[in-house]
């Protein structure tokens, strides 16, 4: 089962009223949804390749431990 939470967002006004124009009630929570899905989905996939990326490097630890000390939190 497929529990559903509500939540709010504030988008700009004129995208608000061009999709409330252009979606159907009863469509838009699933538009929304299914956007969502995809930019998410996206999202994991580049930090997968970013992570892919940086394991291939083939760093060893004293210069993986160098390049945490650069950095500046």
């Amino acid at each position: 089962m497929v529990y559903c939470m509500k939540m709010t967002f504030e988008i700009p006004a004129p995208l608000a009223l061009r999709f409330k124009a252009s979606v159907p009630k009863g469509q838009r929570s699933p538009m929304v949804s299914r956007l969502l899905e995809f930019e998410i989905q996206s999202a994991e996939a580049n930090l997968e390749a970013a992570c892919d990326k940086a394991n291939s490097l083939k760093l060893d630890m004293k210069d993986w431990e160098n390049l945490n000390e650069s950095e500046t939190w």
